[in-house]
């Protein structure tokens, strides 16, 4: 078993005129996926790094490029969704376990999926470590942006919004949380 430290960049319509709603309404389409394989002892044992080109929002929004710096170039190069899942689920072991800066990411990947009409069951367990930073950290019961987390633990980290840059700082994050007994703690919770 290891820990997934998944996050996603996606991209939005350039209008509301250019939203697709059909068969249902898609909020955002995946463009980046990065992720970061870490070890029971939250160890980075390995990466994955996938740059997709968008088939429902051809052309990056504006304020998206501002904040990914991904330009129409660079997703112009990418690979289809289907062949970066497909890459994806193969990186990803069985008995892995996802983690996400929040729950955005798992939505949006599950939404994304749909919309396409493709399974998404074999997405692996996941968890949100901004909650587990909260319970573990602040105890407000509010939810801290990453760079805050980051700020709190002093990692200097990589610049923020590229996905797989976001996915190394989340994981330099969970390496100062006990990881392990919060998703235990979360099991015997959502069990209960």
């Amino acid at each position: 078993m290891n820990y997934i430290v998944l996050d996603m960049e996606w991209n939005y319509p350039l209008t509301r005129k250019k939203q697709v709603r059909d068969p249902f309404f898609l909020r955002g389409e995946i463009i980046q996926i990065g992720a970061v394989k870490l070890d029971a002892q939250l160890e980075v044992c390995d990466s994955f790094e996938a740059m997709i080109r968008p088939e429902f929002y051809p052309y990056i929004n504006r304020k998206v490029q501002k904040l990914t710096l991904i330009t129409q170039s660079d997703v112009e190069q990418g690979i289809s969704f289907e062949k970066a899942i497909y890459q994806f689920k193969q990186w990803c072991g069985p008995d892995d376990i996802i983690l996400t800066w929040g729950c955005e990411d798992i939505q949006m990947l599950v939404d994304n999926l749909d919309f396409r009409d493709m399974d998404f069951d074999w997405i692996p367990e996941d968890f949100d470590a901004q909650w587990m930073f909260d319970d573990q950290v602040t105890l407000e019961n509010r939810r801290y942006s990453l760079d805050y987390a980051r700020f709190k633990f002093d990692v200097k980290g990589r610049n923020a919004h590229n996905a797989l840059n976001d996915a190394y700082n989340t994981a330099e994050v969970l390496q100062h949380l006990n990881v392990a007994e919060w998703i235990k703690e979360e099991r015997a919770y959502v069990s209960a």
